[in-house]
């Protein structure tokens, strides 16, 4: 560890990082690049996922009484321990929640970018380097919880501020500015207490030696205490334990929360920065060698105490602190130093080609949307380093190296295919078109960028134009709404029957909570994002459960078909949809609190109003397709209507 009156910047000797050069037109040419290459690999899709949970804490900050019956707050809300939204609302106020939502996504990306260029730029003497870094943290697989959680998020949340913000910290700690890097932590604590704890702690890692560490966690946890005594929240939930009926909601509801339920894929997923940051460590210069050092001793360990105190002990606070969250710093930092790690192979053996087809693997995977579980690129990795480690050791080492470096790269190499044919074999040719130019995008892209920043060559005109022809091509991709979105984000009004019929009820909306959210501006009975509080909060995570007990018999698409999914299962999994007007009634019965239900099944035993909203709303009321049918897609008018039934004409 470093001692606390040493900087852990470049050594002596070692040269500094100078300024990329080349002037204005190869930065702008290099930023232009940097924004194609983040808007084919995120492009806008609205306000999607923990958005409209962040949007929504913005809404019922201005407007308390509106929201207070919504079961995401009724219970209480992660929003009181975070400023976000209090920084959100007034832009809400002033633009409206669409606009709202895409000048606070673009000043985000912006602080990102800027804070991945400056931390790229502090751990890499030559521009190309960082551009390339930048380049691989951008188009490599970002998930670092499997199928829950990437870094560099195409949503607003304060997660996207906290890692940039991060970067700055990182990159000023490793300058040996531990002022800047001080008050930037405390602007991101400010804004999501849980995200900056695992960069708080690579902080002090890189800055203090193992016994002060040690004395300032120490501190730390009485202070902790003290205040957990003196009955002040979250604090006091240190000495509080999540009895076994919350737990089992949280274990069936948030099951990405729980580490016990996805520690084995995840193995598998880290595999590939692991691989990334073990070579720097080994020998990377004094400053990269320090950060992957730092990563891969911090991150397990944050993971084994969140097991530990927070599932083996069952100890409230640390559940909600979810210190493996740490883990995005160990995916960031080894597709990071994914450049200093293939320059450190040797050129001959093998084991540089098997990491770059790696590398290679890796961003396809990204782009084929099975970057959940990246198994080739985890294998080509693991190929690379049996070869590299077989150029030491005796004689049976060696052997056994080169035999396992051959068959991590053959079997490598099937998966691909498989994966390839996966991505082939997709229903619509439009799907397997689109990914193809995304990977080409990224491919030329990420070229001309590196290109664009190597030191001492001339920009010229030909690779401007064709940064341009790349930017104007990403652009055409960078909005991926979907109909319904776009009906959301935009002006279109909601039939006025239905705004009639719902206002000041309790409503239930299959599929619609941003309907009721942002269009109605009024709570909603039940949905599976409601759910979020579940960790945190035991009534939200006892009531949910209770009324998706009861809704669950209506079989809707808020539900799932298999029972392990995030949703609850349906009551009947062969189903779409209510068929009976009786249905309905049951459930009106055992919820007498509820009194509106929209529906997309149409039931003509029962009296309803209908809404076609300008997009497909898909058919309900039928058995379940078989898993192989293929949609028939015709042009034309949108399809289908949502439904809605009153309880007080059914029960």
């Amino acid at each position: 560890m470093a001692h606390p009156a040493q900087s852990i910047g470049p050594a002596r000797g070692e040269p500094p990082a100078p300024d990329m050069g080349g002037g204005v037109v190869r930065a702008a040419v290099c930023a232009l690049l940097v924004v194609a290459l983040w808007a084919v690999t995120r492009p806008y899709e609205g306000y999607v996922h923990d958005a409209q949970l962040y949007l929504v804490q913005a809404l019922h900050r201005l407007e308390p009484a509106r929201y207070a019956a919504d079961l995401f707050f009724a219970y209480g809300s992660q929003d009181g321990y975070s400023v976000s939204s209090a920084l959100y609302a007034p832009l809400v106020a002033a633009l409206g929640e669409s606009r709202a939502h895409l000048v606070a996504l673009v000043v985000g990306y912006a602080l990102w970018l800027s804070g991945l260029w400056v931390l790229a730029r502090t751990i890499f003497a030559s521009g190309s380097a960082a551009a390339a870094a930048v380049l691989a943290v951008i188009a490599l697989v970002p998930i670092y919880n499997p199928g829950a959680l990437h870094y560099g998020e195409s949503s607003v949340s304060p997660r996207l501020y906290v890692e940039a913000t991060s970067f700055f910290a990182i990159a000023a700690i490793c300058l040996g500015r531990n002022l800047a890097a001080g008050v930037l932590l405390v602007c991101a604590f400010a804004l999501h207490p849980i995200m900056t704890l695992p960069t708080l702690a690579l902080v002090a890692v890189l800055r203090f030696r193992l016994t002060v560490l040690l004395a300032v966690a120490a501190a730390g946890l009485g202070a902790v205490l003290a205040l957990a005594f003196a009955g002040i929240d979250p604090f006091v939930r240190i000495l509080q334990r999540m009895d076994a009926e919350w737990f089992g909601v949280v274990q069936v509801r948030t099951p990405a929360a729980l580490v016990q339920n996805w520690i084995l894929p995840a193995c598998l997923l880290l595999v590939f920065p692991v691989v990334s940051c073990g070579l720097v460590a080994l020998r990377g210069t004094p400053m990269q060698a320090r950060l992957a050092r730092a990563v891969l001793l911090l991150c397990p360990a944050l993971v084994l105490t969140s097991w530990l105190a927070g599932e083996v002990l069952m100890n409230l606070l640390f559940l909600n602190l979810q210190l493996w969250r740490g883990l995005w710093l160990l995916t960031l930092a080894g597709n990071c130093l994914v450049p200093a790690a293939y320059a450190l192979l040797p050129r001959e053996g093998g084991s540089r080609g098997l990491f770059l087809a790696a590398v290679v693997v890796n961003l396809c995977e990204a782009r084929f949307g099975i970057a959940v579980m990246p198994f080739a690129s985890a294998g080509f990795a693991l190929a690379s380093a049996c070869t590299l480690a077989a150029t030491g050791g005796g004689r049976w080492f060696h052997s056994a190296a080169r035999i396992g470096g051959s068959a991590f790269a053959a079997v490598a190499t099937l998966l691909f295919l498989g994966e390839v044919a996966a991505v082939a074999l997709q229903p619509r040719l439009l799907t397997v078109l689109d990914v193809l130019q995304r990977v080409a995008l990224v491919l030329a892209g990420g070229a001309l960028l590196v290109l664009a920043a190597r030191r001492g060559r001339q920009i010229g005109v030909v690779l401007p134009v064709l940064a341009l022809g790349v930017a104007v091509w990403a652009g055409l991709l960078a909005d991926q709404r979907t109909n319904r979105m776009a009906f959301l984000t935009g002006a279109a009004p909601v039939d006025p029957a239905f705004v009639a019929a719902t206002e000041g009820k309790t409503v239930y909306w299959e599929g619609g909570l941003e309907f009721l959210w942002f269009r109605l501006r009024q709570p909603s009975y039940f949905s599976c994002y409601q759910a979020a509080g579940s960790m945190f909060f035991r009534g939200t995570a006892i009531e949910h459960a209770r009324r998706a007990a009861v809704l669950r018999r209506l079989n809707t698409s808020d539900f799932a078909l298999e029972p392990d999914a995030f949703c609850p299962q349906r009551a009947d999994p062969l189903f779409e949809g209510p068929a009976r007007g009786a249905q309905l009634a049951d459930v009106c019965r055992a919820l007498p609190e509820l009194d509106v239900l929209v529906l997309r099944a149409d039931l003509p035993d029962v009296p309803h109003l209908r809404w076609q909203p300008g997009f497909d709303v898909p058919a309900s009321g039928m058995p379940v397709p078989p898993k192989d049918a293929r949609p028939v897609y015709v042009p034309g008018k949108p399809r289908g209507f949502y439904n809605l039934y009153r309880c007080a004409d059914l029960r």
